[in-house]
Parts: structure tokens; sequence; C-alpha cells
């Protein structure tokens, strides 16, 4: 779904952070919107977005993950939500 809604989607991974069997990945994404997202239609606008990776590992395989990004930002910056102000 996301790469036919975004497929020209890029991870730009600004940080990463081992602890034990942890691992954070502090990333940016961006891309254009050129497909359907979720029943959305494609708004052709792109978007640049931050976020956030913990992984957590057994035997050297990830067997947890908490991804965190803004997701809100997003549905702004491809015209799903517009941003009210007062």
């Amino acid at each position: 779904q996301i790469l036919t809604a975004f497929p020209d989607i890029r991870v730009d991974v600004q940080e990463i952070i081992v602890d034990r069997d942890r691992t954070a990945i502090r990333f940016t994404m961006d891309g254009t919107h050129r497909g359907d997202l979720y029943g959305l239609p494609a708004s052709n606008l792109a978007f640049r977005v931050s976020g956030q990776t913990i992984l957590r590992w057994e035997n050297g395989q990830a067997v947890e993950a908490w991804n965190n990004y803004d997701q809100l930002g997003l549905l702004q910056q491809i015209g799903c939500i517009t941003q009210h102000l007062n």
C-alpha cells in the first residue's frame, strides 16, 4: 500500500543507537503521493516527515518493532487534512 501510494518514497537515516538488544533509528521520509492511499486518491503533492523506530533483537533477528512518524503532518502535506488555527 505505501509503495503504491508513494512509489518514490525515500528514507534518510539520521542516527542509529544500539544498546544490548535494542536499536533506535531516527529518520526522515519524503516522497510524492502518486497512488491510492487507503481510499484517498493521489494528490501528486510531496511530503517530508520525521520519525523513529526501535527494534528488539533475539538471536540476530528483529522480533519486535515500535514505529512512530508524523502521520498528521504527512496527511496535511498531501492535502488530506487541512489545518485550522484560531
